[in-house]
This record gives C-alpha cells, sequence and structure tokens, in this order.
C-alpha cells in the first residue's frame, strides 16, 4: 500500500490558494446560465468575482438586471457605495 504525501502550505501560502479557490468557483458558478439573464464572458465572470473577493465593488454587468435570484448571493460581497449621492 502506497503511502500519500501530505502537502503543506505556510500561513501566507494557504491565503493565497483559498482566496484563489473561491475565486476559481466564483468565476464558474457566475459562468452558469441559471446565474444570469444573459451571456457573460469569461473574462466578466473572472473580474466579477474577483472583485466581489476583494471587496471593491466593481462590476462589469449590472447586479440588478444581469444577475438572476441564483446568481445575486455570489455577488453580494460586494454591495455598492455606502453612502447616497445627491445633486
Amino acid at each position: 500500500m502506497k503511502k500519500f504525501k501530505h502537502i503543506t502550505f505556510n500561513p501566507s501560502q494557504l491565503f493565497i490558494v483559498v482566496f484563489s479557490v473561491f475565486i476559481f468557483l466564483g468565476t464558474l458558478l457566475l459562468k452558469l446560465p441559471v446565474s444570469t439573464t444573459g451571456v457573460i464572458s469569461w473574462i466578466d465572470a473572472l473580474f466579477t468575482a474577483i472583485s466581489a473577493m476583494t471587496v471593491t465593488g466593481l462590476v462589469v454587468v449590472d447586479k440588478g438586471t444581469g444577475f438572476i435570484r441564483f446568481g445575486q448571493p455570489f455577488n453580494q460581497r460586494s454591495p455598492g457605495p455606502p453612502y447616497e449621492v445627491r445633486q
């Protein structure tokens, strides 16, 4: 019987790996046809997933109309500006 080699990460490597895995999973989930009302490109899904993970709030597709109920929670990390713009 073969013994499996354990992979160990230091904390900074683990942070990068987990961060990358969540971005990859978010991209895949946003690319699903059930997530959007139309077609979203791979680069738009990747950009939206990265933006949601880093809490910058930048999106290429309008969150309110571009995503249906299944796709909206994957982009809820970035709620938008915390202030109201008045003119």
